[in-house]
């Protein structure tokens, strides 16, 4: 028996919101995550692989602050950082458009006529405009921050909705930026409410993913205990195992695809406002039964 396709333009309360998110992921689990693990898994393996690198480093130079080498290992330091901050920024845009270009071809046609090659095909085609949207809201928030917590945390959430506007309504990043502040208006507190709950979900999750990482942790940590006295340099040799790399790996990656959980809320949430606001999906069953007729 085939199951009904969920219908993403439609007006939904808070419950339905979130309902539709766990169903929406249970309907397409296998073939959601695989996409995600073709499209955007390299570079959560890449960031993962970066992270254990700076890490080695970071507990190194705090394990033994007094030794005058650590002045050399600085620009490695550096350098390790500013790439873990370059690869975080694309891979949270590629999750994010893989995503939504995933929720619109799953809109267009059956689960067996698109493939993952689809999805990152339509993906690339909106990286540039929203890299623009993105350093757009960052400095926004960059900004607001100046002005305690609460601006920031307004201008997060109704910015939250930038990329789905962008990537869905194929405006340009300056539009899509205005935009989010009529969509999203008198339904902040139910998007705050569905972020956060989302959120939660995701952590919930990903922590699932980080027990390998803890596990190997603690037992590499139980084999230097004793030498940190005498070897303060000892403590780096934690992150210097392949099965470190491996359990990081996961943890990253694990992290990654889990964050895709409040991206589809947010999805949902932009179909909820987008339907009350201007009714695109009864706009498009009107010209269905008018093809029909």
């Amino acid at each position: 028996m085939t199951t009904p396709k969920i219908e993403l333009y439609k007006m939904r309360d808070f419950g339905q919101k979130l309902n539709a998110t766990i169903e929406f992921i249970r309907a397409n689990f296998k073939k959601l995550f695989t996409t995600l693990l073709f499209v955007a898994g390299p570079t959560a393996l890449i960031m993962g692989i970066v992270m254990k690198q700076f890490m080695g480093f970071f507990m190194g130079m705090t394990a033994n602050p007094e030794n005058p080498a650590i002045l050399d290992d600085l620009p490695t330091l550096f350098t390790n950082y500013f790439v873990m901050f370059l690869v975080s920024i694309f891979a949270s845009i590629m999750l994010s458009l893989t995503t939504y270009a995933f929720m619109e071809l799953y809109s267009q046609k059956e689960a067996s006529e698109f493939s993952a090659m689809d999805v990152l095909r339509n993906a690339l085609s909106r990286f540039g405009s929203t890299f623009l949207l993105s350093i757009l809201v960052g400095i926004t928030l960059f900004i607001s921050v100046f002005f305690f917590f609460l601006p920031a945390l307004y201008f997060g959430v109704v910015l939250s909705l930038a990329i789905p506007i962008l990537y869905f309504e194929k405006v340009s990043p300056g539009e899509a930026y205005k935009r989010a502040f009529t969509l999203i208006k008198d339904k902040w507190w139910s998007t705050f409410g569905l972020l956060f709950i989302s959120v939660m979900i995701s952590y919930v999750v990903s922590m699932i993913f980080s027990v390998p990482f803890y596990a190997v942790y603690m037992f590499e940590l139980v084999g230097v205990v004793d030498k940190i006295n005498t070897d303060p340099t000892a403590f780096t040799n934690i992150f210097s195992s392949w099965y470190m790399a491996i359990s990081m790996v996961i943890l990253g990656v694990g992290g990654y695809l889990s964050y895709s959980i409040p991206l589809i809320a947010l999805g949902f949430q932009y179909f909820n406002l987008a339907e009350r606001n201007s009714a695109p999906g009864l706009i498009n069953k009107i010209e269905d039964f008018e093809n029909i007729q």
